[in-house]
């Protein structure tokens, strides 16, 4: 795989699984994208924010990564209904919840 994000995500996470990484991979990605949309100066922990990030992350690894997303739909939606919990502890709680996820292939 020669994608840049995955590449430095799966390094960071050598026990991850694909669908650990290509989850971690679109929350990156589309967090990246939500903060050029809003500006530099935004509150990372803005439950709006990580919503909108989740929301989108979720959209496109659909999207892209149908197969993947089967398998990780669930997660997004624990994701979702967890995030006012999550607020309050940051956005690296998210991706440790990602790195605990049990997926089953």
């Amino acid at each position: 795989m020669n994608n840049e994000t995955y590449n430095r995500i799966k390094a960071e996470h050598p026990n991850w699984s694909e669908e650990q990484i290509w989850t971690a991979v679109s929350l990156d990605m589309e967090a990246d994208n939500v903060i050029t949309q809003k500006g530099a100066d935004i509150d990372r922990n803005d439950p709006e924010i990580l919503t909108q990030i989740i929301k989108r992350a979720k959209e496109w690894l659909s999207e892209v990564l149908p197969k993947i997303f089967e398998k990780v739909k669930v997660l997004f939606s624990q994701l979702l209904d967890q995030l006012k919990t999550w607020v309050n502890a940051n956005w690296h709680k998210i991706i440790e919840v990602i790195g605990k996820f049990a997926y089953k292939s």
